[in-house]
């Protein structure tokens, strides 16, 4: 099974928030807990809008497969073929 982009970018981002929020509390305990719970919520709304990219561009290519359209780069490749 082979990882989307909507759920690796917004899983790298919340690794690097733990290692960084681990090693700054120290430093800005006073900010600490809104600094965490802001970067959350902007992984959250880049996992939703990535997600929803992916069902759209799905969408987009089971309708041209259904009325049998092609894009501009299979017809590249269909002439360089030929």
């Amino acid at each position: 099974m082979r990882l989307k982009r909507s759920t690796i970018i917004p899983l790298a981002a919340l690794v690097y928030l733990v290692v960084m929020a681990s090693l700054g509390y120290k430093n800005h305990v006073e900010h600490y807990w809104w600094i965490v719970g802001i970067s959350v919520v902007l992984i959250v709304l880049l996992y939703w809008s990535l997600r929803r990219k992916e069902k759209l561009r799905e969408r987009r290519e089971r309708e041209l497969e259904a009325n049998n359209y092609t894009t501009y780069s299979e017809e590249e490749k269909k002439s360089s073929q030929e």
